[in-house]
This record gives C-alpha cells, structure tokens and sequence, in this order.
C-alpha cells in the first residue's frame, strides 16, 4: 500500500469556496460500492445484506451570479462528492432519518412517502449487484447545500456536503424563495476522484 504524500495537491485541485454561503447543487452521478469495513446488516426476515457507501456527485453553482464553479485554472466544473449509507430508513420524529433519505428529500422537493422513495430506487444496467438500487431518476434534480471542510491526507482542503435543503420557489405555500434556471451539463462527466 502506497503511504500519502505532501506533494499531490494537484491530484484533486479544489477552488477555496466560503463555507458560509448556501450554493446550488446539481445531482450528476451516483454510485454505489460494497463497504468491507462495516459490520454486516440484516433484514427482518434473517437476510444478510452487504453494507454499502454510496456516493453522490454534485456540480456546485453560485446562487447570486449563476456561475458553475470550476477546477482553479480550468473551464471543467469543481465536484463535491457526499457519501451515505445505502439506507433510506425514515424516521417520523426526524431524529434517526438516513442521510440519503434526507438527501433524497431535498433533492425531490418535498418529503417522500416509503412507497414514493422505493419507487425511485433502481439497479443500474452496469452493476449487477441488486442491493445496489439508487435513485437514478434525481440526477439532474437541484437542492441548496451548504458545505463542510475537511483535510485531505495530501494537507489541502478538501470540501464535502453538510447538509441539502430543498430548493423552495416563489409562491409555494405562500412562501419566498430563490429560483433558478440553472441546468447542469452531465455530458462530460469527469470519473469520480476515488
């Protein structure tokens, strides 16, 4: 196993984004992979399911200027990437509600019944696995984020998704709110960093 190193800061080159500001955040891609580090889990009936992370690929749009954030020193939109389990267990007090349940909620626009949210979930064409199933029909869908720092193992700052609220427009339920006619291009999608 290779050890890090200081000097692969150009590997994933990030913009210094301000943590404090609520961005705009497209769905272009989600994967899921096998978690061989997690205890395993059960189903109700006694099946054993292989824990997964998933993870979910968002391009960053500021809200006031509409303008995609790019890698420094490129036109190539910046990622952030959030992971999840691959539980979409709801809570009704909110307290214990999956991360990617949340996530799925924001990104829908509302809160999501257990049949609407099983409804969404499908197993990609290209992994067999069919505990692989992930909302494939949010990408392209927005949501506010709001992002949390972290240091890589190289020493730079790397960025990740704290939390997404959903994207309230104008005259919903009396409410104000921003709108926005931001679409993220998902034909030239970069591979995931990882």
């Amino acid at each position: 196993m290779r050890t890090a190193t200081r000097n692969n800061t150009t590997a994933f080159p990030a913009p210094e984004l301000d943590t404090s500001i609520t961005y705009l955040v497209t769905l272009v891609s989600l994967e899921q992979r096998d978690n061989v580090d997690a205890a395993p889990r059960y189903t109700p009936e006694g099946k054993e399911i292989n824990p997964a992370r998933v993870y979910w690929k968002f391009q960053l749009t500021d809200i006031d200027s509409g303008r995609t954030i790019t890698v420094p020193d490129s036109d190539q939109p910046f990622y952030v990437i959030g992971s999840s389990s691959d539980s979409t267990y709801l809570d009704t007090t909110g307290a214990f509600t999956a991360r990617a349940r949340q996530w799925m909620h924001a990104l829908s626009g509302r809160t999501l019944s257990n049949d609407e949210s099983d409804a969404m979930l499908s197993v990609s064409e290209d992994d067999p696995n069919e505990n692989h199933a992930l909302p494939y029909c949010l990408i392209g869908s927005a949501a506010y984020a709001e992002l949390s720092t972290f240091d890589r193992a190289d020493g730079s700052t790397g960025y990740g998704i704290a939390n997404l609220t959903r994207v309230v427009k104008p005259g919903a339920n009396g409410r104000k709110g921003r709108t926005t006619t931001v679409k993220s291009d998902t034909e030239q999608l970069e591979d995931l960093p990882f």
